[in-house]
């Protein structure tokens, strides 16, 4: 490995005219320069492609590329696919990199490494800021990031040094899922790691957005659907990718959390009835009873409850969103 290695940063871009310049100079006054910036415009309807092709007139590393909408995860794997980088960092197009944020990651990296992790300061609307400890700390196996982020129910793909070869082997692509897309991809680089560090030095900024996807209230069917086509995923990911007992069965177990948030949430296994097959096998599955037996036995008589009471909880589960603003 190179001493100073290629990162190619990936930004997907849709309608991110008002903060799309701010993301672009986070990466532009960077103090390593041995990186390319591959601007994916996503059939934004803005001034964003304008402002793109602006920078890229002005500095021959910038990238543009210019799509029909297809959707962040179609857009970031064009990006994938044009990368020259050993590695890969992926931005959101309303966030930003840290000062020194690339010199920090490449400087933790060492042989057989294969992803390198900051920690992420997440900036709320009103300024205020909290710090965000993502995964374990310092040098870790890849299965052990893979346990953590399935544990935790958390795996954000953007703000990471991520060797480009494990991206490229992603054999479940999330497509059409608007919920937690890139967590299906993190857990697959994740478990095909070798070695994952963990810097604890702040790289990434994450700032939130009142009109983002994350912050919008949704009708209670499509806030629901997001749960099911997640766990359609999982499944998929269980039965394409040839893991372990052991992997299946956490993959199983998370599958199960998720199925039980549908299910609360819609009350009803329709239209998802699939999902129902998939539920009653892996509660019944010895191997995943052993495991709730061994970490958390409650969520199993939970998840065995929602399986035959979901009706009535949906009521009180729905009544909880609407109150928080997530459903309307």
């Amino acid at each position: 490995m190179s001493d100073k290695p290629r990162i190619s940063i990936i930004i997907p871009v849709y309608n991110a005219e008002a903060f799309i310049t701010r993301a672009i100079d986070s990466c532009w006054n960077q103090s390593y320069r041995n990186f390319e910036l591959i601007l994916v415009n996503d059939g934004s309807c803005d001034n964003s492609l304008q402002i793109m092709q602006d920078y890229a007139l002005n500095d021959h590393r910038i990238c543009v590329v210019d799509t029909p909408n297809s959707g962040v995860v179609k857009a970031r794997e064009k990006g994938v696919n044009v990368a020259k980088g050993e590695f890969l960092l992926f931005m959101d197009a309303d966030d930003e990199l840290a000062n020194d944020a690339l010199q920090i990651l490449v400087d933790a990296l060492k042989p057989n490494v294969d992803m390198v992790i900051g920690d992420i300061n997440q900036i709320e609307f009103d300024g205020s800021s909290s710090l965000i400890k993502y995964g374990n700390r310092g040098c870790v196996s890849g299965r052990e990031h893979f346990d953590w982020i399935v544990r935790e129910h958390v795996g954000f793909l953007w703000g990471k040094l991520i060797r480009k070869s494990l991206v490229d082997e992603i054999k479940v692509m999330p497509y059409g899922v608007k919920f937690c897309e890139d967590y299906l991809q993190m857990i697959q680089i994740s478990h095909s790691a070798r070695k994952v560090i963990h810097v604890e030095k702040v790289t990434y900024n994450y700032i939130q957005q009142e009109e983002s996807a994350c912050n919008k209230a949704l009708p209670v069917q499509e806030y629901a659907q997001r749960f099911a086509d997640l766990c359609k995923k999982l499944s998929d990911i269980v039965e394409v990718c040839g893991y372990d007992e052991d992997s299946n069965v956490k993959l199983k177990v998370l599958f199960l959390y998720y199925c039980r948030l549908y299910l609360c949430c819609n009350g009803k296994w329709n239209p998802n009835r699939e999902l129902r097959h998939t539920f009653k096998s892996n509660i019944s599955d010895s191997s995943v009873k052993k495991y709730f037996q061994l970490t958390d036995s409650r969520r199993y008589k939970m998840t065995r409850i929602v399986g035959w009471m979901y009706p009535i909880l949906s009521v009180l589960y729905k009544y909880q969103l609407q109150k928080s603003g997530r459903i309307r």
